[in-house]
């Protein structure tokens, strides 16, 4: 079976505190849910999204075991550009969240700082 990016809904939650920014969930063919997916700070750059930012499966247990493995590391790919996406519309800034949609290298620099009011 193979599933197609728009066969996935993404919702996303805003965290309360850093580095934790949001949790993510994926709605699959609206048939399957996968809760627990995370968007967290970062110094390093990820090349999916072209920021600074961590963005992880669920994981478990001391060690952190992963709950989810996905095989096509393109399709992976896509999933944390289309969560990334939501964040930032989520976020409600459309400026970041259209540059981001169109695929633009655009720097943000505080686009992950949320206001501490």
């Amino acid at each position: 079976m193979s599933i197609d990016i728009n066969q996935i809904k993404v919702t996303v939650k805003i965290g309360s505190k850093p580095p934790l920014l949001a949790t993510a969930s994926l709605f699959i063919c609206d048939e399957l849910t996968i809760n627990g997916f995370r968007v967290k700070e970062s110094p390093y750059l990820d090349k999916d999204v072209e920021e600074k930012v961590w963005i992880e499966e669920p994981k478990y247990g001391p060690k952190y075991q992963s709950l989810v493995f996905f095989k096509d590391k393109t399709l992976w790919a896509e999933i944390k550009r289309k969560i990334y996406s939501e964040y930032i519309n989520e976020l409600g800034n459309e400026d970041l969240y259209q540059a981001f949609e169109k695929d633009q290298k655009s720097e943000f620099p505080n686009a992950l700082k949320r206001d501490s009011n």
